[in-house]
């Protein structure tokens, strides 16, 4: 557990050591916060404003600390601790965990429901057909449209989604 390399994986999973090496990882895989996406021009070179909230909810902060703390007593319990050289990792304890948590916290880039499929008047951005709000011709086919992801991978979802968006293109060009 090594807060200083949360943010570059090329240093959370390489080692100036040699020996074997492995990595626990724990997830908050449905955290309690929305976070937001924004424009906040028409110009196409403005980047938007992203704003993911990530552990603004202390529920998610205290879920995450049990995580981290269930992760050391893992490394810590026998057959593992034989394996894992001590303490090999920040020592977490109850107080200072949350602390950990703020510095550590890394995403795993599977962002959703950026693209909420509801009318714009109540903060939609895609219509029923994943058409933009307000355009004729501009679908969102992609993960942003999930309101919220499962605890899997999404690709299958991803295919879904696109084989039905294709179904609605290619039927309204007449092409059924």
């Amino acid at each position: 557990m090594s807060p200083e390399y949360a943010n570059d994986t090329t240093k959370l999973f390489s080692s100036s050591s040699d020996g074997y090496f492995f990595t626990l990882l724990g997830a908050l895989e449905h955290p309690f916060p929305r976070g937001s996406v924004h424009i906040p021009s028409n110009n196409a070179s403005v980047h938007p404003v992203i704003d993911p909230q990530y552990i603004s909810h202390p529920l998610d902060r205290k879920l995450l600390g049990i995580i981290a703390l269930h992760l050391q007593k893992i490394a810590q319990t026998t057959p593992l601790s034989e394996l894992v050289e001590q303490p090999g990792y920040h020592k977490l304890v109850e107080v200072n965990v949350e602390e950990w948590i703020k510095k550590s916290i890394q995403s795993e880039y599977h962002p959703a429901g950026a693209c909420a499929m509801l009318p714009k008047e109540k903060g939609g951005v895609i219509d029923a057909k994943l058409k933009v709000n307000g355009t004729r011709n501009l679908r969102v086919v992609d993960p942003s449209i999930f309101p919220l992801l499962p605890r899997a991978n999404i690709q299958t979802l991803v295919y879904a989604v696109a084989e039905r968006a294709a179904n609605w293109i290619k039927s309204e060009c007449g092409d059924d």
